[in-house]
């Protein structure tokens, strides 16, 4: 619902010239979205008191106010919903234009973008290249390692792994597999601590725990969210310094099954708490039109085939089912 107008109209856009700050007018358009500073600044990594100066600076420049901001988050004006409106305009447009540099840059260049999840880019995709490089020595893959997902666009690469679909009609979105996850701890911890035989066996381990930067991640606080948080002895906000918590002994995390084939030392836990998501396959539609995307295309859906790599299976019996 729109906040009451304020006093200062909206500058004539055809008769003043003025000067805009895209990045400002996207941050805008975000706080909106989401409907407060702090949900806005955990999407951008900025802080609020950041955000807040760069909107305060937008409206001396529109000279009205966008948003009004209360106990219940932050909501657009008359003004405001007039500035969104034009916003997504722009945005659609810098779309249409992102687009036809990569047309132009892909027809050209041997360079194939990939935009994919850290931990499946850290631990999987990147040990996987090298046989790929080797057998296609004219190819340069540039990894866009990221611990959020690109969202519904792809402006800066061609292909995306991710874990929460887009839901834009020029994006191809494929199914690749599942991204299974579930307790692991270390032999060495085991062999000290002991393991647990049920959920309920948790509150006498030290647990570690990851801070969730997708909708489709787990954490503790998601899978079991009556746990003390007294257990929690370490929290790491990427999935590399998870993983190396976990694996120096610091107590049990929730990790993707496909480490288990990695890191040897690891043993699988509680599996009756293992989770499934999904891992999706994204690409411009017209993209699929070029040979070397193509190319890269068929050899990511080969990485993820759950016959070959059956940790990436909806359903799998056993983590290590099968050797890396």
């Amino acid at each position: 619902m729109t906040a009451t107008e304020s006093h200062h109209p909206v500058p004539d856009m055809e008769q003043t010239e003025l000067s805009f700050n895209w990045t400002d007018i996207q941050l805008f358009r975000l706080v909106a979205q989401c409907g407060s500073f702090r949900a806005a600044s955990r999407k951008t990594n900025r802080s609020v008191n950041s955000l807040r100066r760069r909107l305060q600076y937008l409206e001396h420049q529109m000279n009205c106010r966008l948003l009004v901001r209360d106990v219940s988050g932050a909501h657009l004006t008359d003004q405001g919903e007039r500035l969104f409106a034009a916003g997504n305009d722009m945005f659609e447009a810098s779309m249409k234009v992102s687009r036809e540099l990569l047309k132009s840059e892909r027809a050209q260049s041997p360079r194939i973008s990939i935009h994919v999840e850290e931990s499946l880019g850290t631990f999987w995709l990147i040990p996987h290249s090298i046989a790929f490089q080797l057998s296609n020595p004219q190819f340069q893959l540039d990894f866009r390692c990221a611990v959020q997902s690109p969202g519904n666009t792809l402006t800066h690469c061609d292909i995306a792994v991710q874990t929460n679909p887009p839901n834009q009609d020029s994006l191809i979105v494929t199914r690749l597999g599942y991204l299974n996850t579930q307790p692991f701890a270390t032999r060495g911890f085991v062999e000290r601590w002991g393991e647990p035989n049920t959920s309920s066996d948790l509150k006498r381990f030290n647990l570690v725990e990851l801070e969730m930067t997708t909708d489709n991640e787990l954490n503790w606080a998601k899978l079991m969210p009556t746990l003390s948080r007294n257990n929690i002895v370490a929290t790491t906000n990427t999935c590399a310094s998870h993983l190396a918590a976990v694996s120096h002994g610091a107590g049990i995390g929730l990790l993707p099954t496909y480490l288990n084939n990695i890191e040897r030392d690891l043993v699988p836990l509680l599996g009756e708490l293992r989770y499934s998501g999904d891992i999706y396959l994204t690409y411009q539609r017209d993209a699929g039109n070029y040979k070397q995307v193509r190319t890269v295309i068929d050899w990511l859906k080969s990485i993820f085939d759950a016959r070959q790599y059956p940790w990436f299976s909806q359903y799998i019996s056993s983590p290590d089912a099968t050797a890396y």
